[in-house]
């Protein structure tokens, strides 16, 4: 690979970004990861300080471009946009995100050895990713811990979550690249059997143990058209659907669940409303949680929340830390 030209190894790492969304659901093919990154890594020792950063793009646009073509979907299906403008925003969306593993890979090429990426690599790896999924509300689909989860490294999960996952295969991506760089196979072999085969023992802890009781769910979907959804004169007859859909489902049920804001008004507003259902909820001991709009005065921020009905006795609401789009 050292003697490729530039604009193949760009080809290249676009192409290994690609192949990296095969690990992910539905397909599941986890090896891959450790396939893709650490010949993307192993590409980044062969480029120029300067071409760290077109490598990381190139890379993250076979990554995103591949692992999120179907937001242009439900651009062009349920936003009303024409298909080349759907397409032209996920495009942008594709490069925008491209640009975190972008600056990973330059800031590692450009300020650290070779031989200190095995410990430097997950850690600007772990600070891109969270930035990724914070910033502008944060986009965190994809994360590299999510592809785990059919693998021995999936019995860590419990124990360290996606983030400290993310991290263990980063460590162990970079500690094949740089086997692969200078030939030598003790120590990355040695810490791929600790980390794997202590994922497999945790695998086989019961971190659950079930109770026999069964609980019966009902989910309440109300399919109500995009372009109507946040039309203030179809608010009522929206929440009058969703409480006639509910009908017949208190009974028969432990917990009914209604999607993201099914009630498009704020609490104060749909106060009444909630009351009414919190009284049924509470006389036929059915839990109701449902989606529901609240707004922030002071930032001017509208988010998405979650209210919790029929629950002993009071109304229980949990907030979403990311502004409602």
């Amino acid at each position: 690979m050292k003697n490729l030209p530039f604009a193949l190894k760009l080809l290249l790492a676009c192409i290994l970004g690609g192949l990296l969304t095969l690990a992910y659901a539905p397909f599941s093919f986890w090896p891959l990861v450790f396939v893709a990154l650490p010949a993307s890594i192993y590409l980044l020792t062969t480029v120029k300080t300067k071409q760290g950063f077109k490598l990381g793009l190139s890379f993250g646009a076979g990554w995103f471009g591949v692992g999120i073509s179907w937001v242009h979907v439900s651009i062009a299906d349920f936003g009303g946009i024409p298909l080349v403008a759907s397409l032209g925003l996920m495009v942008l969306l594709c490069g925008y995100l491209a640009l975190y593993p972008a600056i990973a890979f330059y800031l590692i090429r450009r300020y650290f050895s070779v031989n200190q990426w095995p410990l430097i690599f997950p850690f600007v790896w772990l600070v891109a990713e969270w930035l990724r999924g914070t910033l502008f509300t944060g986009f965190p689909w994809l994360s590299i811990g999510y592809s785990q989860l059919n693998s021995p490294l999936g019995g860590w999960l419990p124990v360290i979550g996606e983030f400290g996952v993310t991290a263990l295969v980063m460590l162990l991506c970079t500690s094949l690249a740089l086997g692969l760089v200078n030939r030598s196979w003790q120590h990355c072999t040695l810490l791929s059997l600790l980390i794997f085969i202590s994922g497999y023992c945790l695998e086989q802890y019961k971190w659950t143990s079930p109770t026999g009781k069964t609980t019966q769910i009902a989910m309440v979907q109300g399919n109500i058209q995009q372009e109507i959804r946040w039309v203030p004169e179809h608010d009522q007859p929206t929440m009058e659907k969703y409480r006639n859909m509910t009908a017949a489902h208190w009974l028969k049920n432990d917990v009914i669940i209604w999607p993201e804001a099914a009630i498009p008004q704020l609490e104060s507003v749909a106060h009444d409303y909630l009351a009414e259902l919190d009284t049924v909820a509470a006389t036929t001991k059915t839990g109701l949680i449902a989606g529901i709009v609240n707004y922030n005065y002071r930032s001017q921020e509208a988010y998405n929340n979650l209210i919790g009905l029929g629950l002993k006795d009071s109304i229980t609401e949990h907030e979403d830390s990311r502004p409602f789009l």
